[in-house]
């Protein structure tokens, strides 16, 4: 396929819907790869089923077919437009897609992450701000973004890979204000070269020294400093105050179902601990009702469930804060 041909044909409307079509799923198919390629950070949504990688690379280009609300113009094809230098080839096309489609799926896995997980949330805000403030910037290579220092302009950057950034001391990451500066003195050291650390495994690399009892890390929460352990159980006990109120006082839930869910909640806050919310969230309740069946779970407890995990979440974050 030349995607340079059809980007111009999409631009002056002389593309047919098979065409048009046909483009759409190429490009799903190359953020296909890029999911695949990020296979390490789904993990920690607890899926790696075909379905659900394909669902991410499908929603990674939805956007991209959707009309500016300035304009009306497909986005696709205003950064076709604006990007610079600008594109003339066939090769320039391919890099462009290349680079909007990497970036995209990176978007959409970090929304998922931030969703499932609001730990991950947390750190990762806390970071970018560092990465902001300090000057530091961020690039994507093969679909994966690295940090790099200020005022570095290199072709080849030599790339961190997780297990060297998991194998560096862990007191590099302590102080969060001293940790790039301190992570970069460390891995230029061993390089001698512009440098690149992966931002995500790092994200990852914090959370495990936090859960962790080798560093005994702290959340600062409401003012006091407070252990993600203990965030997650005073945020159980808060939603279970308020499903008790919601639910069993008004007859919607026995107490048996209660007592069922609340031990399913304290399976999901157990994962949080370890990476994510499973997407499967029926999964939970039958790990604690093994005679519960999908459709059982579906007409009984689906929405309700859904809820209090809904509302678990969001307590967990305010009380992250």
């Amino acid at each position: 396929m030349n995607f340079y041909s059809e980007l111009q044909k999409i631009r002056t409307g002389d593309i047919s819907q098979t065409d048009l079509n046909r483009f759409i799923e190429k490009l799903i198919q190359i953020a296909l790869r890029f999911v695949k390629y990020n296979s390490g950070r789904i993990k920690k949504l607890g899926s790696e089923n075909s379905s659900f990688l394909e669902d991410i690379a499908v929603d990674s280009i939805v956007p991209f077919f959707t009309r500016n609300q300035s304009d009306g113009e497909l986005f696709i094809l205003s950064r076709f437009a604006s990007w610079e230098p600008e594109i003339t080839s066939e090769e320039e096309a391919r890099f462009f897609l290349l680079k909007i489609i990497s970036l995209s799926v990176n978007q959409r896995i970090n929304t998922l992450l931030k969703e499932y997980d609001p730990f991950f949330s947390k750190i990762l805000d806390s970071v970018n701000y560092f990465i902001k403030s300090q000057d530091y910037t961020k690039i994507i290579i093969a679909g994966k973004i690295y940090i790099t220092e200020p005022d570095t302009d290199a072709d080849i950057y030599r790339l961190v890979d997780r297990d060297s950034l998991y194998n560096a001391p862990s007191k590099l990451v302590i102080h969060r204000k001293e940790m790039l500066p301190s992570l970069f003195n460390y891995f230029r050291k061993i390089y001698k070269s512009p440098i690149g650390i992966p931002l995500y495994d790092l994200i990852y690399r914090i959370k495990e020294i936090n859960l962790s009892g080798e560093i005994c890390q702290t959340i600062r929460a409401n003012g006091e400093k407070i252990e993600i352990r203990e965030i997650i159980e005073n945020g159980l006990a808060i939603v279970a105050r308020k499903a008790e109120e919601s639910y069993v006082k008004t007859g919607k839930l026995s107490d048996d179902e209660f007592i069922m869910i609340m031990k399913a909640l304290k399976l999901i806050g157990d994962d949080l601990m370890d990476g994510g919310i499973n997407p499967g969230l029926y999964h939970y309740l039958y790990e604690v009702m093994p005679g519960l069946t999908r459709p059982a779970y579906e007409s009984r407890y689906h929405n309700i469930f859904e809820y209090i995990v809904k509302i678990y979440r969001q307590q967990l974050a305010e009380l992250i804060v």
